[in-house]
């Protein structure tokens, strides 16, 4: 029979945490890039220029650096959650896996 190894580091509640502040503040890092880069494909800003550089510079001249960061809470509230259970279902396929390597089981 496996063995489980246990991380005495974190405790689960702290590792979802730290996974779901990890999507959050990796989709806050984005936001910005993403939104103007849609806006350019789409060409919803008007500006002198084309493409992103162009469109953020207008997004921003025109309504400001906030702007640029529309809707992220709403994402970042769908995120969270999202990213923790997506951990700790890899750190369980991980602890499966590796049980089944040591049965020697094919996969």
């Amino acid at each position: 029979m496996a063995t489980w190894r246990r991380d005495g580091r974190l405790t689960s509640s702290q590792r979802l945490l730290c996974a779901g502040l990890a999507g959050v503040l990796s989709l806050s890092f984005t936001a910005p890039l993403e939104l103007v880069t849609v806006l350019a494909q789409v060409g919803v800003v008007r500006s002198r220029g084309r493409g992103p550089w162009a469109t953020g510079f207008g997004l921003w001249r025109t309504e400001g650096p906030r702007a640029l960061w529309k809707g992220n809470a709403v994402a970042c509230l769908r995120l969270f959650p999202y990213s923790a259970m997506q951990l700790a279902a890899y750190r369980k396929c991980g602890f499966v896996r590796s049980a089944l390597a040591q049965r020697g089981s094919p996969g």
